[in-house]
Protein backbone atom coordinates (compact mmCIF):
# COMPACT_ATOMS: atom_id res chain seq x y z
CA UNK A 1 0.00 0.00 0.00
CA UNK A 2 1.46 3.15 -0.65
CA UNK A 3 1.40 5.09 2.58
CA UNK A 4 2.05 8.58 1.43
CA UNK A 5 -1.28 8.01 -0.89
CA UNK A 6 -3.13 6.79 2.14
CA UNK A 7 -2.30 9.86 4.19
CA UNK A 8 -3.49 12.09 1.80
CA UNK A 9 -6.85 10.69 1.82
CA UNK A 10 -7.53 10.32 5.21
CA UNK A 11 -6.15 12.52 7.79
CA UNK A 12 -6.62 10.41 10.69
CA UNK A 13 -4.49 7.25 9.05
CA UNK A 14 -1.72 7.42 11.23
CA UNK A 15 -3.39 7.75 14.68
CA UNK A 16 -6.75 5.41 13.71
CA UNK A 17 -6.87 1.96 15.08
CA UNK A 18 -9.80 0.75 13.34
CA UNK A 19 -9.42 -2.68 12.20
CA UNK A 20 -11.80 -2.44 9.50
CA UNK A 21 -10.21 0.40 6.99
CA UNK A 22 -11.76 1.70 3.86
CA UNK A 23 -8.28 2.55 2.58
CA UNK A 24 -7.09 -0.86 3.30
CA UNK A 25 -8.11 -2.94 0.44
CA UNK A 26 -6.19 -5.84 1.35
CA UNK A 27 -6.81 -5.62 5.21
CA UNK A 28 -10.69 -5.83 4.44
CA UNK A 29 -10.55 -8.88 2.66
CA UNK A 30 -8.70 -10.87 5.70
CA UNK A 31 -10.25 -8.56 8.06
CA UNK A 32 -12.31 -9.56 11.33
CA UNK A 33 -14.04 -6.65 13.51
CA UNK A 34 -15.77 -6.81 17.17
CA UNK A 35 -18.45 -4.67 17.84
CA UNK A 36 -16.77 -2.85 20.40
CA UNK A 37 -13.33 -2.13 18.90
CA UNK A 38 -12.78 1.60 17.28
CA UNK A 39 -15.00 1.95 13.61
CA UNK A 40 -13.37 4.10 11.00
CA UNK A 41 -14.02 8.39 11.23
CA UNK A 42 -12.87 9.26 7.44
CA UNK A 43 -15.11 11.94 5.74
CA UNK A 44 -17.55 10.44 3.51
CA UNK A 45 -17.40 6.73 4.63
CA UNK A 46 -18.57 3.97 2.72
CA UNK A 47 -21.54 2.53 3.59
CA UNK A 48 -20.69 -0.76 5.78
CA UNK A 49 -19.17 1.96 8.06
CA UNK A 50 -22.61 3.06 9.07
CA UNK A 51 -23.40 -0.40 9.42
CA UNK A 52 -20.98 -1.12 11.76
CA UNK A 53 -22.31 1.76 13.84
CA UNK A 54 -25.75 0.06 13.80
CA UNK A 55 -23.97 -3.13 14.89
CA UNK A 56 -22.03 -1.88 17.69
CA UNK A 57 -25.18 -0.42 19.28
CA UNK A 58 -27.19 -3.69 18.31
CA UNK A 59 -24.97 -6.72 18.77
CA UNK A 60 -26.45 -8.68 22.27
CA UNK A 61 -22.80 -10.44 22.62
CA UNK A 62 -19.72 -8.39 22.12
CA UNK A 63 -17.58 -10.96 22.18
CA UNK A 64 -18.53 -12.03 18.69
CA UNK A 65 -16.97 -11.32 15.61
CA UNK A 66 -17.77 -10.34 12.50
CA UNK A 67 -15.95 -10.21 9.00
CA UNK A 68 -16.04 -7.58 6.36
CA UNK A 69 -18.34 -9.57 4.42
CA UNK A 70 -20.90 -9.88 7.14
CA UNK A 71 -20.56 -5.64 8.36
CA UNK A 72 -21.13 -5.17 4.30
CA UNK A 73 -23.91 -7.42 3.80
CA UNK A 74 -27.02 -5.24 3.42
CA UNK A 75 -29.54 -7.21 5.77
CA UNK A 76 -31.78 -5.87 8.57
CA UNK A 77 -29.50 -5.29 11.66
CA UNK A 78 -32.04 -5.91 14.36
CA UNK A 79 -31.89 -5.29 18.28
CA UNK A 80 -29.43 -8.76 20.10
CA UNK A 81 -28.07 -8.96 16.94
CA UNK A 82 -24.67 -11.50 16.86
CA UNK A 83 -21.74 -11.92 14.86
CA UNK A 84 -20.08 -15.63 14.95
CA UNK A 85 -17.13 -17.25 17.02
CA UNK A 86 -14.55 -15.64 17.32
CA UNK A 87 -12.39 -18.99 18.11
CA UNK A 88 -13.42 -20.50 14.52
CA UNK A 89 -10.02 -20.93 12.59
CA UNK A 90 -10.14 -19.46 8.38
CA UNK A 91 -11.80 -22.62 7.55
CA UNK A 92 -14.48 -22.71 10.19
CA UNK A 93 -14.63 -19.04 10.49
CA UNK A 94 -15.36 -18.92 6.52
CA UNK A 95 -18.04 -21.73 7.11
CA UNK A 96 -19.35 -20.00 9.71
CA UNK A 97 -19.54 -16.72 7.88
CA UNK A 98 -21.32 -18.76 4.59
CA UNK A 99 -23.95 -19.81 7.45
CA UNK A 100 -24.67 -16.33 9.58
CA UNK A 101 -24.73 -14.66 5.65
CA UNK A 102 -27.73 -17.45 4.91
CA UNK A 103 -29.08 -16.66 7.91
CA UNK A 104 -29.79 -12.84 7.66
CA UNK A 105 -31.36 -12.94 4.65
CA UNK A 106 -31.07 -9.56 2.18
CA UNK A 107 -32.81 -6.55 2.27
CA UNK A 108 -35.69 -6.38 -0.25
CA UNK A 109 -35.94 -3.57 -2.13
CA UNK A 110 -39.48 -2.00 -2.28
CA UNK A 111 -41.36 -1.32 -5.04
CA UNK A 112 -42.70 2.02 -6.49
CA UNK A 113 -46.22 0.77 -5.54
CA UNK A 114 -44.88 -0.57 -2.08
CA UNK A 115 -43.44 3.25 -1.27
CA UNK A 116 -46.05 4.94 -2.45
CA UNK A 117 -48.46 2.88 -0.14
CA UNK A 118 -46.38 2.65 2.83
CA UNK A 119 -45.98 7.23 2.60
CA UNK A 120 -49.86 6.75 1.80
CA UNK A 121 -49.80 5.15 5.54
CA UNK A 122 -47.45 6.92 7.65
CA UNK A 123 -49.09 10.12 6.52
CA UNK A 124 -52.53 8.81 7.68
CA UNK A 125 -50.59 8.04 10.46
CA UNK A 126 -49.27 11.28 11.16
CA UNK A 127 -53.05 12.91 10.76
CA UNK A 128 -54.71 10.54 13.05
CA UNK A 129 -51.95 11.51 15.75
CA UNK A 130 -52.66 14.96 14.95
CA UNK A 131 -55.97 15.02 15.50
CA UNK A 132 -55.53 12.95 18.81
CA UNK A 133 -53.68 15.34 19.98
CA UNK A 134 -56.23 18.61 18.96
Amino acid sequence: MDMSKTREQCRYFESCSAPLCPLDKDGLMSGVWFPDEEICIVNEPPYWVERQVKLSKRTKDMGTQYTFNMVKWKCMIKKNINGIDPEDSMPKLRKSEKMWLKDHKLKKPLSIKEREERCRRLERAREIRQSMSN
